[in-house]
C-alpha cells in the first residue's frame, strides 16, 4: 500500500508464492503533486484468501530525501523494510522519485500509417489487454521504451520447430533472451575469463542466437547516462565465471536489468 502524506493513493499488485530473493512485477509507478516535506509511506502486506490481510513492513521518507541521491546517475534508491508487529520481514524495496514537468505529458500521435509502419510488438506483463496498435502508440510516444527480444538458443532449425511446438502446446522451450534499451540490447553469458559476463549488441542481431520475437516492456523515462550507470553497476555482479544454465543465465540477467529499470 502506497501513502502520501497519511492518504492511500494505491497498490502493488499481489506477488504470489515466489522464493525468489529478488520478487516483484514491473515498477509500480503512481504520480502526485508534492514538495520537499512531502511523505511517502509504504506499507508491505500479507495477502491471505482465506484471513485477513497481515501487516508485514513498511518504509518512510520525505521527497526531499529522496531528491538528495536522485542527482547522481544511478537513479534507484534501496530502503530497508522495518518489521512490523513482531513480524520478521526483512529486505530492502527498490524506490524511485521522478520530477515530472507538465510538458513532458504533453505528446503528439502518431499517425495510422506511421504505427502500421512499425514492427509487430508483443504486450509486456503491465501490458496485458492492450491490442498491438496501442502497444505501437505507447511505444512511439515512450521517451525510453524497453523491449525484451526473445531468441531461440543457437542457430539451429531443430530448435526453433521445438520451441514452436512448445509454444503451441504451453510446454515451454529453450530460449535467449535481451534487453533493448536506447538503441542497444545487453544480455548476459558465461566463459572461464575472469570478465564481465554482460555483453551488448545490435538489437535482434545477437550472432549466437536465431531472433524470434519482441515484447514491450514499457517506458523505464530514465536518460541514456542514468541506463549506463545502472549496467556499469551490474556488470561485477554478473561475472562470466558465474553463468549458471539453470540458476543465474541470460532470462535472469533481462530479469533483473528489467527491475532496475523499472
Amino acid at each position: 500500500l502506497v501513502y502520501i502524506d497519511g492518504k492511500n493513493i494505491g497498490k502493488t499488485p499481489v506477488q504470489f508464492e515466489t522464493l525468489n530473493p529478488i520478487w516483484g512485477g514491473p515498477m509500480s509507478t503512481y504520480k502526485f503533486r508534492g514538495d520537499g516535506e512531502t511523505k511517502v509511506t509504504i506499507e508491505i502486506w500479507d495477502f491471505d484468501n482465506l484471513s485477513s490481510d497481515d501487516p508485514m513492513g513498511k518504509l518512510s521518507f520525505t521527497v526531499s530525501e529522496l531528491l538528495k541521491t536522485s542527482n547522481r546517475a544511478y537513479p534507484n534508491d534501496w530502503f530497508v523494510v522495518e518489521p512490523l508487529d513482531g513480524c520478521s520481514c526483512s529486505g530492502k524495496l527498490e524506490v524511485r522519485l521522478m520530477q515530472v514537468p507538465e510538458s513532458s505529458l504533453l505528446r503528439s500521435r502518431p499517425s495510422k500509417r506511421e504505427c502500421e509502419s512499425r514492427e509487430k510488438l508483443l504486450a509486456g506483463p503491465k501490458l496485458k489487454g492492450h491490442n498491438e496498435r496501442s502497444i505501437a502508440n505507447m511505444a512511439f510516444d515512450a521517451v525510453a521504451p524497453v523491449t525484451l527480444h526473445v531468441y531461440d538458443v543457437g542457430n539451429n532449425d531443430t530448435i526453433r520447430k521445438i520451441n514452436s511446438v512448445g509454444e503451441a502446446t504451453k510446454a515451454g522451450g529453450i530460449f535467449h533472451a535481451a534487453v533493448e534499451i536506447y538503441g542497444r540490447e545487453f544480455s548476459f553469458g558465461g566463459s572461464k575469463l575472469k570478465r564481465t559476463g554482460v555483453f551488448a549488441c545490435q538489437p535482434k542481431k545477437c550472432p549466437m542466437h536465431t531472433y524470434r520475437e519482441s515484447i514491450y516492456l514499457g517506458d523505464c523515462e530514465l536518460s541514456k547516462s542514468q541506463v549506463i550507470s545502472i549496467v556499469n553497476k551490474m556488470k561485477p555482479e554478473w561475472m562470466a565465471p558465474t553463468y549458471d544454465l539453470l540458476r543465474k543465465n541470460c532470462c535472469f540477467f533481462s530479469k533483473e536489468f528489467a527491475i532496475e529499470l523499472g
